[in-house]
């Protein structure tokens, strides 16, 4: 399989990110060369910024990557998590039943 070059995203919060899998540990400043397979895995691996943005923690050299909202919401009271879509809004509904 051919090596890829990976780094940490330059907007990630984290100077640095090491693998468990691997044992390679990941900077902003320097290209680490993994192979194919360990780079399908790692890409997965997304970062949140500012509570409401995901961000890919590495990035690869020549491909291109972007910011995406995040649609998992995690409930702080019993610590459940929620799809954001699922979520109906009822922030108009309580006055609602008033007018009619």
């Amino acid at each position: 399989m051919a090596k890829i070059k990976v780094k940490v995203n330059p907007i990630y919060p984290a100077d640095t990110i090491g693998d468990e899998v691997s044992g390679l540990t990941f900077t902003k400043d320097e290209w680490t060369e993994v192979n194919g397979g360990d780079w399908k895995r790692l890409k997965e691996s997304k970062g949140r910024l500012w509570n409401d943005l995901s961000i890919p923690r590495l990035i690869a050299e020549g491909e291109d990557w972007e910011v995406k909202p995040v649609k998992e919401v995690i409930n702080l009271v019993d610590n459940t998590s929620f799809i954001e879509d699922e979520v109906e809004d009822k922030s108009e509904e309580w006055y609602g039943s008033e007018e009619e």
